[in-house]
């Protein structure tokens, strides 16, 4: 049994716990669509042994499950000159996919 691991998807590297969510970018695949991580850069076992793998470890494999895609919160960008009579102001909300951590495996079990 592995408590957590470190993966990397989309050039951003993510902290896994089993069993739990996270917001990644958006991915172009559907909802319900089990997607398997192989870019795995750092797993810790129930014993607080940490694996590091150089750079991937490749015997090792992070199952999970699209389950939604989402917008995440507004950012505003303000820009302003002062004496100018120049002002912006923009939003923008950053397309994210819900992804559910299904486990931490050894590959092939």
């Amino acid at each position: 049994m592995y408590k957590k691991a470190i993966v990397l998807l989309k050039n951003n590297q993510y902290l896994v716990y089993p069993k739990k969510y996270i917001y990644v970018n958006k991915l172009n695949l559907n909802i319900n669509t089990k997607l398997n991580i192989k870019k795995i850069l750092l797993i810790v076992n129930k014993f607080n042994n940490v694996l590091i793998g150089n750079p991937y470890l490749k015997q090792f494999i992070v199952k999970t499950i699209i389950v939604n895609h989402l917008k995440n919160k507004k950012i505003i960008i303000f820009k302003k000159k002062k004496r100018k009579g120049y002002k912006i102001k923009r939003g923008h909300r950053q397309q994210i996919t819900k992804l559910k951590i299904i486990s931490i495996k050894k590959n092939g079990t």
